[in-house]
This record gives structure tokens, sequence and C-alpha cells, in this order.
């Protein structure tokens, strides 16, 4: 084979990679979720910020600090304290997070970030109950399905034992013996003998002598 129809069969698959590359990426482009717009930050000049001192768990770091943030949104009226960390600044940091979004909540009612956050759980709830009723609905029908075959077949059982009322016994045929010419004789039987029965004298009457004959019957 030629150098140039390798280089040629390599062009025209590395094309193809590329191709497909794309594709690929523009699908897993597509399939990334659409995240929820941020918040617009607040203006430090509408804020009233104060630390005071907080309580809890923690030991003196807390207890003896002024490490909790208060906050006061002064066009709504909106108040939040944060103390779920023991440094001042993620403090600070949270309660902006939290005092921002009741802000927005309270001034973009209907579409702020908050309630499209809830109505996407909720959205998250109902397509798992909705695939766990299917769930269930196949999981009864398969149920139903099996009960109605184990019916079926122990009905028929019990048909088949109700017309057998008594064991049927077969009796294999037995071979006919040929008829023999002459009785059979067992062990203790005598052999068979003719008796002779002799006439001592017959006397004719045209004869003057006597004779004596004799005559065999068979019984």
């Amino acid at each position: 084979m030629n150098v140039s129809k390798l280089i040629n069969i390599n062009i025209n698959s590395l094309k193809q990679f590329n191709s497909l590359r794309t594709f690929t990426q523009s699908a897993i482009q597509l399939k990334k979720k659409k995240h929820v717009p941020a918040i617009a930050p607040l203006d430090e000049s509408e804020l009233i910020e104060q630390f005071v001192r907080g309580s809890g768990p923690g030991g003196q770091a807390v207890n003896k600090t002024n490490n909790a943030v208060s906050l006061i949104h002064t066009p709504t009226g909106i108040r939040v304290q944060a103390h779920t960390h023991r440094s001042r600044e993620a403090n600070r940091n949270q309660a902006r997070r939290v005092l921002a979004e009741r802000v927005d909540y309270r001034v973009n009612r209907g579409h702020s970030k908050l309630e499209k956050m809830w109505e996407k759980e909720r959205k998250k709830k109902l397509v798992k109950a909705r695939k766990y009723k299917k769930k269930e609905a196949e999981r009864l029908v398969i149920l139903k399905q099996q009960i109605q075959a184990y019916s079926q077949s122990s009905a028929l059982s019990t048909n088949t034992e109700s017309l057998i009322t008594e064991p049927i016994t077969i009796v294999p045929p037995q071979p006919i013996k040929p008829a023999s010419k002459f009785p059979t004789m067992s062990r203790n039987s005598k052999p068979f003998k003719p008796k002779i029965k002799t006439v001592k004298s017959i006397t004719h009457p045209d004869s003057t002598k006597p004779t004596s004959t004799n005559v065999n019957k068979l019984r």
C-alpha cells in the first residue's frame, strides 16, 4: 500500500473522530442542567451591621466573644443573625447570603431564587413519586399474573384427581403356550398302562375243542 493512501485513510479517520467528538460534546452540553440565576448583591449603604455575643456550644471562643453577626436591611426592615461558625468573617458572609435571599423573596415574589429552588425540589419529588407508583403498579400486575397462573394450575390438578376415583392397574399380556401332543406328567404321577382282560375259553357250537383268545381293551 502506498504512503499517500495511508495518509488519506488517517485523515478521513481523524475527520470522523472529530465530528463524533463535536457531536458528543454538543450532546453533553445539552444535558447540562440550567442553573438558577444568582441573586444580586446587596448595597452595603443599606445595611446596618452589628457584632453581638453569641451563645451555645463552642466554649469561650463563642460565649465570651462578639462573633455573632446581626444585619438589618433598612428599606425592607428585614433582620438576620448568623452564628453558626466560630469565625466572624464566615458569619458575616452567611448573614449577607441569607439576607439577600430573604430580600429577593420579598421583592421578586413569584420569580425569586428561593421559589425556583422550591419548585425544582417539588418537581423532583413528584417525579420520584411517579416512578415509585409505576414500579408498584408493575409489581402488582406481575403478582396478579402469578396468582392467576397458580390458581389455574391448582384447579387443573384438583380436576384430574377427582376424575381418577380408583387406581388403575395395568396387567401385561401373558404369553400363550403351544398345546402339547401328549399329556404332561408330574413327578408323583404314575405312567399310563393299559389293562388287559383275559377270557378263559370261548366255546363255539361248531367246534369240538375250546379255544382261548386274548382281547385287549383300553379304558
